[in-house]
């Protein structure tokens, strides 16, 4: 495609400015989209269109130096760029603590059935991997957290202590606040490109 055609797709003029190519193209490509289209023939057509759209823009672009749309980000080396961290540290000190605070009243107030070391590590991997899903928003954390809750909560019902069940009870709000932050984290953590 010659920039002369792909400025006529975008509706713009040759010498139109990055940021012009870059609010017509996505202008053109929210209308041109086949998802917004359930018509099967029309969503044939409009995938052609959509895909004259993003090599329109990619030849304007590239006709500014700038790397094209499907153009691979690490080709020149890797970009690096600062990790997300929680917006709010005191929210996030907060849920810690009382994560650490139901953890004490679970301990505590439920008489562990094998010892007190067993209770001590299974809920210091909930805080740990909590905090570390908090802190990073990488998933695997909130999955090792969640499967030693559940062994927890299962070896809560086997034990049936009033003291162990308050403070399971206790960890639902800590924990619901801090994958909220973690969740925060991993959406800025994959619009800044972080894997």
């Amino acid at each position: 495609m010659s920039p002369e055609d792909a400025a006529a797709v975008l509706g713009v003029s040759l010498d139109a400015s990055a940021a012009d190519i870059e609010s017509a193209y996505r202008r053109r490509a929210r209308t041109t989209h086949p998802d917004r289209f359930v018509d099967a023939t029309r969503s044939r057509e409009a995938t052609r269109e959509f895909i004259g759209v993003v090599e329109a823009h990619d030849v304007l672009v590239s006709r500014l130096g700038a790397a094209p749309s499907g153009a691979i980000p690490f080709a020149s080396g890797p970009v690096l760029r600062p990790i997300p961290r929680p917006r709010s540290r005191l929210l996030l000190g907060t849920w810690a603590g009382v994560t650490l605070v139901a953890i004490f009243v679970s301990i505590y107030a439920g008489a562990p059935a094998w010892g007190i070391w067993e209770p001590l590590a299974r809920y210091g991997l909930i805080f740990v991997s909590l905090m570390a899903f908090a802190l990073t928003g990488r998933t695997p954390w909130l999955v090792t957290a969640l499967l030693v809750l559940a062994v927890t909560a299962v070896i809560t019902l086997v034990a049936t202590t009033l003291g162990a069940l308050l403070g399971l009870f206790l960890l639902v709000a800590p924990i619901y606040g801090l994958v909220t932050i973690g969740r925060e984290v991993a959406v800025r953590r994959a619009r800044l490109g972080h894997v």
